[in-house]
């Protein structure tokens, strides 16, 4: 019985996709530095 929620459990996990999203290191008009997944305008942006 607890093998089959093992084995449930890892075709689960494996059917789930993995989703990393892009990451921005921003400096703002004010100098402040911002990590943002996505960038406005008046920033200079480092893609990570």
């Amino acid at each position: 019985m607890n093998y089959r929620f093992l084995v449930l459990f890892f075709i689960i996990a494996l059917l789930t996709p993995a989703h990393a999203a892009e990451l921005y290191s921003c400096i703002d008009r004010d100098g402040s530095r911002i990590a943002t997944d996505n960038t406005q305008d008046g920033m200079e942006a480092k893609y990570r």
